[in-house]
């Protein structure tokens, strides 16, 4: 799967663009199976495809920074950073329904923290299984509808910011995905080291999530020839 955005650009991976490949692939008969694996930028993928829409196993997110500090406008701003395929940068606000997002979040995208730009999700968590996210995504230079990615990293950040847990439903404009996710304690490689006479408590700690799969409801909108 290869995904082209309005600007040109190549993103590395598409969480619902690859939810829509593979229910367009099994209803094309291009494969026969509901379990399908293929090949993205950011690493292959594994989708099954359900009666009314798919789920696809997301890999092993990476970069995780939580409460990171940044400047913006001339003023530090927390964020929390984390790569689920593409770059997402997250913040958690109750105020989302109200923001200008195509004011507040270029200073954000494109931030020289961000070397490489990153996705802005503007997230309010509604209960601890169920949260509201808005996103500006990085190619398309404007807010979308929903973003799979994007809700993967609000789901997971939500919850290693204590406000949610798996999983984690995320209601987008463009409807509801479903995020599940495992906790972990193992320290990934992002993590800081454990400090000297820390004791059992430290090993409470959780470091990450693993084992993240991204499921919503697909429909065929129109077709067309080539």
């Amino acid at each position: 799967m290869r995904i082209f955005n309005p600007d040109g650009s190549e993103a590395e991976m598409c969480g619902n663009g690859a939810r829509c490949a593979a229910v367009f692939a099994y209803h094309k008969k291009i494969v026969r199976s509901r379990q399908i694996y293929f090949q993205t930028l950011s690493g292959p993928i594994k989708a099954f495809v359900k009666v009314s829409g798919a789920r696809i196993g997301m890999g092993q997110p990476s970069g995780i920074e939580l409460r990171k500090s940044i400047v913006v406008n001339n003023k530090i701003m927390a964020v929390s950073y984390i790569n689920t395929g593409v770059p997402h940068t997250v913040l958690i606000r109750r105020d989302i329904d109200s923001l200008n997002i195509q004011e507040l979040a270029p200073p954000i995208r494109y931030n020289r923290s961000f070397p490489k730009g990153t996705n802005v999700d503007f997230v309010r968590a509604v209960s601890r299984h169920r949260i509201k996210m808005r996103t500006y995504e990085r190619g398309i230079e404007g807010e979308t509808l929903a973003c799979g990615t994007g809700a993967v990293a609000a789901a997971t950040i939500s919850s290693l910011l204590g406000y949610t847990k798996p999983p984690v439903e995320v209601m987008t404009c463009g409807g509801i995905l479903k995020i599940h996710f495992e906790r972990t304690t193992h320290p990934p490689k992002w993590a800081r080291p454990r400090p000297r006479g820390a004791g059992n408590a430290q090993r409470t700690t959780v470091y990450g999530v693993q084992k993240i799969t991204l499921e919503g409801e697909v429909r065929i909108v129109y077709e067309g020839e080539i």
